[in-house]
């Protein structure tokens, strides 16, 4: 793309991988707009610490996030450069484990809180779930790869531990809600 603007969209349509046009308000765009949000939630969350292990996770999770957007845009009887398997999920869940070994386990629901970078996690968890959702609708009218929602939930139960694992690596107290205000 020779320049930052094309014009194409100006009257409320946009492009899918392939000729088909739509408009803007289509759940397909639902999708892919939140998982570009989630991406930069993401980059957010990366620029908030400088645990490097977290990090690197958080910059594959960007590279997965930009596979995952192709593969929704792209039709399933088109190919597509790298759509999301269910290996992809098999290796999120290893990183859940290994971030779970050093976490007492969780017996009550926990605040969203802590340090800019613990929080970011949290605010990109709950995009990731919203992203989630979104795929789920489109998937209830477009056919969609099987292995897309089940690789979105995981990766918000990633976030979720890697905020709990750098809160308790910074020495934080994790908060439960006390429901009296």
């Amino acid at each position: 793309m020779p320049r930052s603007y094309t014009r194409t969209g100006d009257k409320g349509e946009t492009g899918r991988i392939g000729p088909q046009r739509r408009k803007k308000s289509d759940q397909l765009y639902e999708v892919v707009g939140t998982l570009d949000e989630f991406i930069a939630w993401i980059g957010f969350a990366a620029s908030c610490t400088n645990e490097q292990r977290v990090i690197r996770i958080l910059h594959d999770i960007q590279q997965f996030l930009f596979c995952a957007g192709a593969d929704v845009a792209t039709p399933l009887d088109q190919a597509c450069r790298r759509r999301i398997r269910e290996d992809d999920t098999k290796k999120l869940e290893k990183i859940i484990e290994d971030f779970e070994k050093d976490l007492a386990d969780l017996r009550n629901f926990i605040l969203p809180a802590g340090t800019q970078a613990v929080t970011a996690l949290h605010v990109a968890r709950a995009v990731a779930r919203r992203a989630e959702r979104a795929t789920v609708k489109f998937g209830e009218s477009e056919e969609l790869n099987r292995s897309m929602v089940p690789f979105l939930n995981r990766l918000s139960s990633l976030l979720f531990v890697m905020a709990r694992w750098l809160h308790h690596k910074e020495r934080g107290k994790e908060e439960h809600p006390t429901y009296n205000p």
